[in-house]
């Protein structure tokens, strides 16, 4: 048996919300591996991510793999209720340090978020997954339950890579180049999963919804240094980062995609 974990804070106890069977799960998943290096800065990225999402003071909000709290913070800040979902007790622990130091209040969830949420249907006014998607395997399950968890009118937010942009491809091969000449074990790296529009689409076609999509960095590689964000210069120059994004012909050639369902009835 699993426990999951219920955290409020600026409270210092661990409430057991519920428990639930392994058995339960029917797919079997593959070993979820975390960066002991999660924290991630805010930058002109950040901020454009949540001018899309678009968190309003009084709305109920999950962000799932919450991580270090860079886009649970600042929406909690809003006056939303936040709700955040991570698996690893080092990355909760350092989220715990910073809502203190931002004195914001954040609700957090303990558990792997392959599996079933402990949450129930129909929640959340918005529920995300902001810059996780590219290292997790079962995307359509995690799909399926923010979709579950999200209200009528509500949204789902997803933000993943585009297997066909070059920054991705050059991540996978340097993924598999530190696997051959480094001799690296391929559990001691964090895995790479790319995806395509049409697959990071896939599992809201059959549902009653509204979708709508944005693109980041649709002309060069955003990681590569000096031009990209190492150095900061791409994001610097108007329209060839963000201000495409809209532009529908252009997004499935975009390193970063972001999807919007809207939820009907």
């Amino acid at each position: 048996m699993n426990e999951v974990f219920f955290v409020k804070h600026h409270g210092k106890n661990l409430i057991s919300l519920k428990q639930y069977s392994d058995g339960a799960i029917k797919m079997e998943k593959k070993p979820h591996l975390i960066w002991k290096e999660w924290n991630l800065p805010f930058s002109r990225h950040s901020s454009e991510v949540l001018k899309i999402v678009n968190v309003q003071k009084g709305m109920n909000v999950v962000d799932v793999a919450v991580g270090e709290g860079r886009y649970a913070i600042p929406m909690s800040k809003t006056g939303a209720s936040v709700t955040g979902i991570d698996n690893s007790d080092f990355i909760i622990s350092n989220l715990k340090k910073k809502l203190d130091t931002h004195n914001v209040s954040i609700k957090i969830v303990k558990q792997d978020i392959r599996e079933a949420f402990p949450i129930e249907e129909g929640s959340f006014d918005i529920s995300a997954s902001l810059g996780t998607m590219v290292h997790i395997d079962r995307y359509e399950d995690v799909c399926n339950e923010l979709y579950r968890v999200t209200k009528p009118g509500g949204r789902v937010v997803i933000e993943f890579s585009n297997k066909f942009h070059i920054t991705s491809v050059l991540e996978k091969l340097y993924q598999y180049a530190d696997l051959i000449i480094r001799r690296k074990k391929f559990s001691e790296r964090v895995p790479i999963y790319l995806r395509s529009l049409n697959e990071g689409l896939a599992p809201f076609k059959d549902k009653n919804c509204k979708i709508n999509y944005y693109g980041f960095y649709p002309i060069l590689p955003n990681g590569l240094p000096v031009l990209g964000a190492k150095g900061g210069i791409i994001q610097h120059i108007p329209g060839l980062s963000y201000g495409l994004k809209k532009f529908k012909p252009l997004v499935p050639f975009c390193q970063i995609i972001m999807i919007e369902v809207e939820k009907i009835g």
